[in-house]
């Protein structure tokens, strides 16, 4: 089983493309899939377009099925319907598993202040992609995001 992963192109002012996602799910079968295997290198450095550009830091322990991953800002930058930017050192998420789907557990933010509100699990995995990028979702009101190897 793979996944399958419909993308939509914006524009950016940024010299980083960015792609909004509209959706990742399992492949039921139909259709163009991508079966991925994590990579042994999937720490480092990802860039990231939300409501402005920026830059996370995925570091990792473990392997395998006890593999655990932690997203944190890396340069600063603003989600979509915040006022404020998300500040070096933030942690956005964390992760665990083997993939191409993982695990995970994310933080929310106060729009206003970009304080955490809470850390919670997700319905929504982490996603690898068949181009090693990974599609992050925060939750079902901030959305999904396109981390691509900066």
């Amino acid at each position: 089983m793979g996944i399958r992963c419909r993308t939509v192109a914006f524009a950016s002012a940024v010299v980083l493309v960015g792609l909004g996602v509209i959706g990742c799910t399992p492949d039921d079968g139909g259709g163009t899939t991508t079966t991925t295997t994590p990579p042994s290198g999937i720490e480092g450095d990802y860039a990231v377009v939300a409501a402005t550009a920026g830059q996370v830091t995925i570091v990792g322990s473990g392997s395998g099925a006890s593999a655990q991953y932690t997203v944190s800002v890396k340069s600063p930058f603003r989600l979509s319907g915040a006022l404020c930017s998300l500040p070096v050192g933030t942690v956005v998420a964390t992760f665990s598993g083997v993939g191409p789907s993982f695990a995970a557990t994310n933080n929310t933010f106060d729009a206003a202040t970009c304080a955490v509100t809470s850390h919670t699990a997700v319905t929504t995995p982490t996603w690898l992609n068949g181009d090693n990028s990974l599609t992050l979702a925060l939750n079902a009101k901030v959305g999904r995001y396109l981390l691509v190897r900066a």
